[in-house]
């Protein structure tokens, strides 16, 4: 094996013995790259990464995630889209906090990738499924979701159970569902494909929990303050229970108003903590509830 040794070239810093290639140049290196001591990447944090210039394939090392971020363009709404390639403890990118949450889970894990298959068992990282609405749908009570980063466009798969014409983004099905995304990589872009009620989530099951979601919803010339609730269920009058955690909703079209929450029954318990609603104008409750809390959440044009 023959080596080539470069020395004296410019831009080289005999004094510290590096190469330093001036701002907006690129160094090309043809074949594989050997490094002996260590190999340094830029460091930062979700408010210092950087925003402009920047080309796909960019990476960094995020402090706040302890992941590897690769730039991978902007999302409909030009927001720059970041993926994990590495993450603490092996989890893909999510904050220590998430990852001790699916570390110390002992039922069943079912995991969604952009990479999956549902026709995977999805109860491996190396065998996910693809469509967080399978999920959903066929996960069992009881269990954990967990969801790696990535933009999952795609359309439920119908009306919820007891429902002749409800439809939600995020549906537990009235089991136990603890759903665990990546936070502000895990997004969820659904359109309404029905002239109804169209909810971005519908959790029944008291016991069951959302963390981390952005959903991203076109609810398609619904203007109907309840056709288009936050948190809702109504056929039947039966209540929505469950939690919500750190979750972007955002309605992603100007039509009408969005209630925080609509279920018929009177009876609704649900509580929400960290969240942002995002859309044209935000309502209160349409319906009452027993006990609808919002903890720390915030909201743009709301009353």
């Amino acid at each position: 094996m023959s080596i080539l040794s470069v020395h004296d070239i410019q831009g080289i810093a005999t004094y510290s013995n590096t190469i330093r290639v001036p701002q907006n140049h690129t160094l090309n290196v043809a074949g594989g790259l050997t490094v002996d001591s260590k190999f340094k990447m830029p460091v930062w944090t979700d408010s210092s990464r950087p925003t402009t210039g920047l080309d796909i394939g960019d990476m960094g090392w995020n402090t706040d995630n302890n992941a590897i971020e690769i730039y991978n363009g902007v999302n409909d709404d030009g927001d720059p889209v970041w993926l994990s390639a590495t993450g603490e403890g092996g989890g893909g990118g999510f904050p220590a906090v998430y990852q001790s949450l699916i570390d110390s889970f002992t039922g069943t894990k079912y995991y969604v990738s952009p990479t999956g298959n549902n026709g995977n068992a999805g109860t491996s990282e190396s065998a996910p499924w693809a469509s967080p609405d399978w999920a959903f749908d066929s996960a069992s009570s009881g269990s954990m979701i967990i969801i790696s980063a990535g933009d999952y466009n795609y359309t439920t798969s119908g009306n919820m159970s007891g429902s002749s014409y409800n439809h939600s983004c995020v549906w537990d099905h009235n089991k136990n569902l603890q759903i665990v995304c990546q936070p502000g990589q895990t997004t969820f872009t659904v359109t309404n494909t029905t002239s109804r009620d169209f909810h971005a989530c519908s959790l029944r099951n008291s016991n069951s929990n959302l963390y981390g979601a952005y959903i991203r919803r076109n609810n398609n010339a619904r203007t109907n303050s309840y056709s288009v609730a936050f948190m809702g269920f109504n056929a039947g009058y039966n209540d929505v229970d469950g939690k919500i955690h750190n979750c972007v909703i955002r309605e992603i079209n100007a039509n009408g108003y969005h209630a925080a929450h609509y279920d018929n029954s009177s009876l609704a318990n649900w509580t929400a903590n960290n969240c942002l609603f995002m859309g044209t104008y935000w309502t209160g409750n349409y319906s009452g509830g027993a006990g609808v809390t919002l903890n720390n959440c915030s909201a743009s044009n709301a009353s």
